[in-house]
């Protein structure tokens, strides 16, 4: 939240959580109209089952980009989820931003 007032970059940050338990740990809204969900895991290993709940959000949101951010060693693609280090993660948004 710093980040974002210090470059004034006027993202709108929420989170995701539904009825039924799906959740995204971070939904990022640029000015642009672009919208990020990110969901944040400790693993290395990186499964289909912890994207549940950014497709959940990318049905009610359609165009999302969806992120993971984790401990893989490089950035990848695991079906329409970008998987990216979790160092890289920030720079990415910036980008996106």
């Amino acid at each position: 939240m710093k980040l974002n007032h210090y470059h004034r970059l006027d993202l709108v940050l929420s989170f995701y959580r539904t009825e039924r338990g799906a959740e995204v740990d971070c939904i990022i809204e640029t000015p642009a109209g672009k919208t990020l969900a990110i969901e944040i895991k400790s693993t290395v290993n990186p499964t289909s089952m912890m994207l549940k709940g950014l497709y959940s959000f990318k049905e009610k949101i359609p165009g999302t980009q969806l992120i993971l951010a984790c401990r893989v060693d490089r950035a990848q693609i695991m079906k329409d989820v970008t998987v990216l280090p979790w160092q890289e993660t920030l720079d990415f948004i910036l980008q996106e931003a």
